[in-house]
C-alpha cells in the first residue's frame, strides 16, 4: 500500500470513528503505532551515532503523546455518539 492508500485508510478510521463515536476504535491504534515507532525509533538512534538527536526530540514527544493518550482514554465505558442522541430524540 502507498503512502496515500495509508492516509486514505486513516481518513475513512476517523470517519467512522466520528459516525458511531467509537473514539477508540482511533484513540488504539494511534497508541500502538506511536509506542512502536517510538521503540524503532530509539533503537536506530542508539545503533547510528547519525540518527542521535531523535533519542533526545522524537522518541520522548511519541511516548509523551502515547501515554497521555492512554491515560485520558476511558475505561469500561461507552460513549453515546451524537448521531445516536439525535436518532433517540426524533424516534
Amino acid at each position: 500500500m502507498d503512502r496515500s492508500g495509508r492516509t486514505a485508510s486513516l481518513i475513512e478510521t476517523a470517519r467512522s470513528a466520528i459516525v458511531k463515536g467509537d473514539w477508540n476504535e482511533v484513540r488504539y491504534p494511534t497508541i500502538g503505532t506511536g509506542t512502536i515507532f517510538a521503540l524503532i525509533m530509539g533503537w536506530q538512534s542508539i545503533a547510528d551515532q547519525a540518527e542521535a538527536g531523535h533519542l533526545f526530540g522524537d522518541v520522548p514527544a511519541l511516548l509523551l503523546v502515547a501515554g497521555a493518550l492512554a491515560f485520558l482514554t476511558p475505561r469500561g465505558t461507552t460513549l453515546t455518539a451524537v448521531t445516536d442522541l439525535g436518532a433517540r430524540r426524533l424516534a
